[in-house]
């Protein structure tokens, strides 16, 4: 089993793909940079984008809602809820092999 970090942060990342890989850490972490802002690129641009073993990423719309009554719950009295536009949210949907692999770790 390889060495992996204590913590998962970028800098600790860096360092791992670093040594693994004879890079310096500037190296590795510019490395891991470019990786996130193309994968980044490719969702906001409405591309399902692949991430290996892992699943894949991408951007969907969350319809409008229109406004409603609501009720305040403290006292009781009746609100007017305002609607709520279009928006996009990121989406993840994790590969089958994955999900096995958390299941039984």
């Amino acid at each position: 089993m390889a060495n992996y970090p204590e913590k998962f942060t970028a800098n600790t990342i860096a360092d791992y793909v670093a040594t693994k890989n004879d890079l310096a850490k500037k190296e590795a972490r510019k490395i891991l940079d470019d990786f996130f802002e193309v994968i980044e690129a490719g969702a906001l641009s409405g591309n399902k984008v692949p991430l290996g073993p892992f699943g894949k990423l991408s951007v969907k719309m969350k319809p409008a809602q229109p406004a409603r009554q609501g009720r305040n719950p403290k006292t009781g009295e009746t609100i007017q809820i305002p609607p709520k536009p279009e928006t996009k949210v990121p989406k993840f949907s994790f590969v089958k092999a994955f999900k096995e692999k958390c299941r039984n770790s």
